[in-house]
Protein backbone atom coordinates (compact mmCIF):
# COMPACT_ATOMS: atom_id res chain seq x y z
CA UNK A 1 0.00 0.00 0.00
CA UNK A 2 1.36 3.31 -0.93
CA UNK A 3 -1.05 6.14 -2.31
CA UNK A 4 2.22 8.35 -3.47
CA UNK A 5 3.08 6.32 -6.36
CA UNK A 6 2.77 3.21 -8.10
CA UNK A 7 5.51 0.49 -7.56
CA UNK A 8 4.40 -2.47 -8.68
CA UNK A 9 6.84 -3.00 -10.71
CA UNK A 10 9.30 -2.88 -8.41
CA UNK A 11 7.89 -5.70 -6.42
CA UNK A 12 9.87 -9.11 -6.24
CA UNK A 13 6.54 -11.43 -6.70
CA UNK A 14 7.61 -14.70 -8.38
CA UNK A 15 4.75 -16.76 -7.40
CA UNK A 16 1.85 -13.55 -8.17
CA UNK A 17 0.73 -13.34 -5.18
CA UNK A 18 1.72 -10.51 -3.71
CA UNK A 19 -0.74 -7.35 -4.42
CA UNK A 20 0.09 -3.73 -4.52
CA UNK A 21 -2.44 -1.14 -3.83
CA UNK A 22 -2.56 2.81 -4.40
CA UNK A 23 -3.97 3.57 -1.17
CA UNK A 24 -3.56 4.92 2.33
CA UNK A 25 -4.67 4.34 5.91
CA UNK A 26 -7.37 7.50 6.71
CA UNK A 27 -6.94 9.11 9.81
CA UNK A 28 -9.41 11.42 11.47
CA UNK A 29 -7.17 14.50 12.18
CA UNK A 30 -5.01 13.93 9.71
CA UNK A 31 -3.64 15.66 6.77
CA UNK A 32 -2.53 12.59 5.04
CA UNK A 33 -5.98 11.76 3.60
CA UNK A 34 -7.25 12.05 -0.12
CA UNK A 35 -9.29 10.27 -2.36
CA UNK A 36 -6.71 7.17 -2.46
CA UNK A 37 -7.22 6.95 1.49
CA UNK A 38 -9.35 4.83 3.27
CA UNK A 39 -10.01 4.23 6.85
CA UNK A 40 -8.79 0.46 8.08
CA UNK A 41 -12.32 -0.77 8.25
CA UNK A 42 -13.12 -0.08 4.69
CA UNK A 43 -9.64 -1.45 3.41
CA UNK A 44 -10.93 -4.73 4.98
CA UNK A 45 -13.90 -4.43 3.53
CA UNK A 46 -11.77 -4.08 -0.47
CA UNK A 47 -10.13 -6.66 0.29
CA UNK A 48 -12.49 -8.71 1.13
CA UNK A 49 -11.27 -9.68 4.63
CA UNK A 50 -14.34 -9.02 6.65
CA UNK A 51 -14.94 -11.89 9.21
CA UNK A 52 -11.54 -13.42 8.69
CA UNK A 53 -8.15 -13.10 10.66
CA UNK A 54 -5.43 -10.95 9.57
CA UNK A 55 -2.08 -12.74 10.73
CA UNK A 56 0.41 -9.86 10.56
CA UNK A 57 -0.81 -6.23 9.68
CA UNK A 58 2.47 -4.28 9.36
CA UNK A 59 2.12 -0.22 9.15
CA UNK A 60 4.94 2.27 8.45
CA UNK A 61 2.83 5.16 7.67
CA UNK A 62 4.89 8.61 8.37
CA UNK A 63 2.75 9.73 11.48
CA UNK A 64 -0.76 8.36 10.53
CA UNK A 65 -0.06 6.16 13.41
CA UNK A 66 -0.61 8.76 16.00
CA UNK A 67 -4.65 9.15 14.42
CA UNK A 68 -5.45 5.92 13.37
CA UNK A 69 -3.71 3.78 16.66
CA UNK A 70 -7.41 3.20 18.35
CA UNK A 71 -9.09 1.48 14.95
CA UNK A 72 -5.87 -0.81 14.87
CA UNK A 73 -5.75 -1.32 18.27
CA UNK A 74 -9.94 -2.35 18.05
CA UNK A 75 -9.68 -4.37 14.87
CA UNK A 76 -10.43 -7.80 17.24
CA UNK A 77 -9.04 -9.87 14.15
CA UNK A 78 -5.76 -8.73 13.81
CA UNK A 79 -3.30 -11.13 15.63
CA UNK A 80 -0.57 -9.40 15.13
CA UNK A 81 0.62 -5.78 14.60
CA UNK A 82 4.59 -4.11 13.20
CA UNK A 83 4.24 -0.39 13.52
CA UNK A 84 7.00 2.42 12.54
CA UNK A 85 6.19 4.63 15.40
CA UNK A 86 7.06 8.20 14.34
CA UNK A 87 7.94 10.62 17.19
CA UNK A 88 8.96 13.81 15.47
CA UNK A 89 6.03 16.44 15.79
CA UNK A 90 3.30 14.49 15.83
CA UNK A 91 3.35 13.55 19.58
CA UNK A 92 4.44 13.83 23.11
CA UNK A 93 5.17 11.55 26.31
CA UNK A 94 1.61 11.59 26.90
CA UNK A 95 0.22 10.55 22.89
CA UNK A 96 2.70 7.44 22.98
CA UNK A 97 0.97 6.12 26.36
CA UNK A 98 -2.32 6.27 24.81
CA UNK A 99 -1.05 4.35 21.91
CA UNK A 100 0.87 1.43 24.10
CA UNK A 101 -2.67 1.86 26.73
CA UNK A 102 -4.86 1.02 23.79
CA UNK A 103 -3.01 -1.72 22.20
CA UNK A 104 -2.82 -3.52 25.93
CA UNK A 105 -6.70 -2.47 26.55
CA UNK A 106 -7.40 -4.41 23.09
CA UNK A 107 -4.95 -7.56 24.03
CA UNK A 108 -2.43 -6.50 22.20
CA UNK A 109 0.90 -6.82 23.84
CA UNK A 110 4.76 -5.79 22.89
CA UNK A 111 7.00 -8.48 22.30
CA UNK A 112 9.91 -6.45 20.21
CA UNK A 113 11.10 -2.82 19.93
CA UNK A 114 14.09 -2.02 17.81
CA UNK A 115 15.13 1.40 16.93
CA UNK A 116 15.63 2.72 13.17
CA UNK A 117 18.80 2.54 12.58
CA UNK A 118 18.67 5.65 9.83
CA UNK A 119 16.49 7.59 12.61
CA UNK A 120 17.25 6.29 16.05
CA UNK A 121 15.97 9.39 17.40
CA UNK A 122 12.56 9.85 15.46
CA UNK A 123 11.43 6.42 14.27
CA UNK A 124 11.13 2.89 16.17
CA UNK A 125 9.55 -0.43 15.29
CA UNK A 126 6.97 -1.88 17.46
CA UNK A 127 5.78 -5.66 17.05
CA UNK A 128 2.54 -6.72 19.36
CA UNK A 129 1.03 -9.95 19.36
CA UNK A 130 -2.94 -10.31 20.25
CA UNK A 131 -3.95 -12.58 23.41
CA UNK A 132 -7.12 -13.43 24.15
CA UNK A 133 -8.45 -11.60 26.73
CA UNK A 134 -9.23 -14.37 29.39
CA UNK A 135 -5.40 -14.94 29.14
CA UNK A 136 -4.32 -11.58 30.35
CA UNK A 137 -6.95 -11.53 32.89
CA UNK A 138 -8.78 -8.59 31.13
CA UNK A 139 -12.59 -8.26 30.91
CA UNK A 140 -14.21 -9.55 27.72
CA UNK A 141 -15.67 -6.93 25.12
CA UNK A 142 -18.95 -8.44 25.55
CA UNK A 143 -18.35 -7.64 29.47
Amino acid sequence: FDPTGDFSSKMDNPDGKSYYHMWGLKSAGAAMNGPNYFDLSEIVRRLGHEGRAIDLFKIDCEGCEWFSFEAIAAQGNIRQVMVEVHWREYTNPEKGFKLFDAFAKNGLIMFSKELNDAWPTACAEFSFIRFKQSFLGLPSASG
